[in-house]
């Protein structure tokens, strides 16, 4: 079994269109799994989802931005099962690479990235070809996709080749693991580095990391028309990229020192 940790807003009214495409798809694929669903706004949304069994939903109350990375680590404190998820809202794998991932994660005692490092954005006129409940979303979308033309850039009418090596969106482990590495860096803020900077860590205190490059094994990104669309004007950007310099510049003990302090 694993826990789906999601950090959730609602800054547009497509996000929170992709909350119930997420959790639906997830939860028919991965008939077992669970959720800890983190709310991080001033208003809270998504209170309804308490009512799920499945579901633990859980509110952080703030004023002056998002806490992405304090969101995860409650999660990550909740959670119940050996192995867990942090899973953007806007991202889908394929249910092969799900069950591949936790395999992974099992035989190797590292982390995965659940895909191959492709992520594929998906444009506002695919969205409208999804069905909120279709265990087949994946198939869907896939189909729309040229395999023979995933480099950078590419760009259709459906969609958009964002990156060919993130890392970003679906990041699978054992909590136990999580917690030796100190989990996400709470001195990020908002969003930005906080995902290359955990891959970064997690090498430099010698746990192991993986794709998945078999079977169906691209990210599929979901349209929400964010209202930070540029990062040069993202508030906190900068100094999240000053943060992950200076993590980059620690040592192995160093690192184990400074995780402490968060």
């Amino acid at each position: 079994m694993v826990t789906f940790i999601i950090h959730l807003r609602k800054d547009t009214e497509e996000r929170a269109l992709n909350v119930n495409i997420i959790i639906n798809y997830y939860r028919q694929v991965v008939p077992n799994c669970k959720f800890i669903i983190v709310e991080d706004d001033k208003v809270f949304n998504f209170d309804y989802l308490a009512k799920y069994d499945d579901i633990n939903y859980m509110q952080l109350y703030n004023y002056a931005h998002h806490k992405k990375c304090e969101g995860y680590n409650l999660g990550l404190k909740h959670a119940d099962t050996e192995i867990v998820c942090f899973l953007d809202i806007d991202c889908i794998t394929s249910k092969e690479n799900i069950y591949k991932a936790i395999d992974t994660v099992k035989s190797s005692k590292g982390l995965c990235i659940g895909y191959n490092g492709v992520c594929v954005y998906f444009s506002y006129k695919a969205k409208k070809l999804i069905n909120t409940v279709d265990v087949n979303l994946y198939d869907t979308l896939d189909q729309l996709v040229d395999k023979d033309s995933l480099v950078l850039n590419h760009t259709t009418e459906n969609y958009h080749i964002a990156n060919t090596r993130a890392v970003g969106g679906v990041l699978y482990g054992y909590k136990e693991t999580f917690n030796q590495i100190g989990g996400f860096n709470s001195n990020f803020k908002g969003w930005g580095y906080e995902d290359n900077e955990i891959i970064l860590r997690s090498n430099r205190l010698e746990v192991p990391v993986f794709y998945i490059n078999t079977g169906k094994p691209l990210l599929f990104h979901l349209p929400h028309k964010d209202l930070e669309t540029n990062e040069k004007d993202h508030g906190n950007y900068r100094s999240n990229e000053q943060e992950y310099l200076r993590v980059a510049s620690l040592n192995k003990q160093q690192m184990l020192e400074y995780i402490k302090k968060w």
